[in-house]
């Protein structure tokens, strides 16, 4: 740790932003499955790691920062990556022939979904409110509540991802249809932080990153391609054993990059800056990517089927991250309310 910043934090999100992106691009579907059996429940893990009861001693003030520090940003970056769409957008690449609803786009933003066309203008939004449910829920469910209270609620919420899973395919706004499975990745970030992390030691880590590595990637390719935004989950268990896996493989790593890092002063600075701005690179990264394609199809003459490889994808998801660090930087320096920063 330095200062107050959590070191193997950031470098996981670092990493794990990064596989976001490239989930974004057109990858073999066994890659494509493994990358999505993670990255999201790893950011819900992680969200939960800094939960803490009592830094908010009431709902009232745990509900206003988490909104200002969650929906400010969505409502105002959606609505900007609207007017981008609804303007440049809907014109260009496939949009462009695709006939849709102007408002439909508009009315996901308040949907906090993307079923269909909603939130069609910028995807990846959906996590933010449903970041926002699962939070609020999770303090309303668990603060103050016995272990036994505690273990009733988990059985439930594991019941009701099972029956979503399986039995209903209805899209509740605002995450609320998966709720039951984010709610409990959140709370194993904070029961991990709170209780079980000062077991692991570096010896534990380096055992761990090669069995939870092959965990991850057999029950990865065991299941379908997980989409947690829809509650598509496949098979409930080789859902959970990948998940479960690849936290535990992205926690031993993040670790001991820090405990390296640290032993022999290695300067990752940079990645500490890529963990500390995700929400940014995960609101914006769509329209960063499309100038890049823009400028490599219009520019460069080089043809869009270079974006099926799957070298050329790693790149592309690269230098999109890249792309948006000057953007970051302004807004850190002159707006960091809309990266869900405190102002300063």
């Amino acid at each position: 740790m330095v200062g107050h910043r959590i070191l193997w934090v950031d470098y996981v999100k670092a990493i794990n932003i990064f596989f976001v992106v490239l989930g974004h691009t057109a990858l073999s579907a066994g890659y494509t499955k493994f990358i999505y059996a993670f990255h999201i429940p790893l950011f819900f893990f992680l969200s939960g790691y800094f939960f803490d009861y009592s830094k908010y001693p009431n709902f009232y003030q745990f509900f206003k920062k988490r909104f200002h520090q969650l929906l400010i940003p969505y409502f105002v970056i959606n609505i900007l990556t609207y007017l981008a769409w609804l303007f440049i957008g809907r014109h260009t690449g496939e949009d462009a022939s695709f006939q849709i609803n102007l408002l439909e786009p508009f009315y996901g933003i308040f949907y906090g979904g993307h079923k269909g066309y909603f939130l069609h203008h910028n995807a990846p939004m959906w996590f933010l409110p449903c970041l926002f449910s699962t939070e609020m829920i999770f303090y309303l469910l668990f603060r103050g509540k016995s272990k036994t209270v505690h273990y009733v609620f988990i059985t439930i919420l594991l019941g009701l991802g099972i029956y979503g899973n399986y039995y209903n395919n209805i899209s509740l706004p605002w995450g609320l249809s998966v709720v039951p499975t984010t709610a409990i990745l959140y709370g194993l970030g904070s029961w991990f932080n709170h209780k079980a992390r000062h077991k692991f030691t570096y010896k534990k880590y380096l055992i761990l990153v090669p069995l939870s590595f092959l965990g991850l990637l057999i029950f990865a390719s065991l299941n379908i391609k997980v989409r947690l935004s829809a509650a598509e989950y496949g098979n409930y268990f080789y859902f959970w054993t990948a998940a479960l896996c690849g936290i535990l493989f992205f926690v031993s790593i993040g670790n001991l990059m820090e405990h390296l890092s640290l032993k022999f002063e290695v300067n990752l600075k940079f990645l500490q800056f890529i963990g500390q701005n995700t929400l940014l690179i995960f609101s914006f990264h769509l329209l960063a990517g499309g100038l890049l394609k823009g400028f490599t199809y219009y520019l460069l003459k080089l043809p869009l089927d270079i974006y099926q490889l799957s070298w050329v994808n790693h790149i592309y998801s690269l230098l999109s991250i890249l792309l948006l660090v000057p953007f970051i930087l302004i807004v850190n320096k002159y707006a960091p309310w809309l990266a869900g920063k405190r102002t300063k």
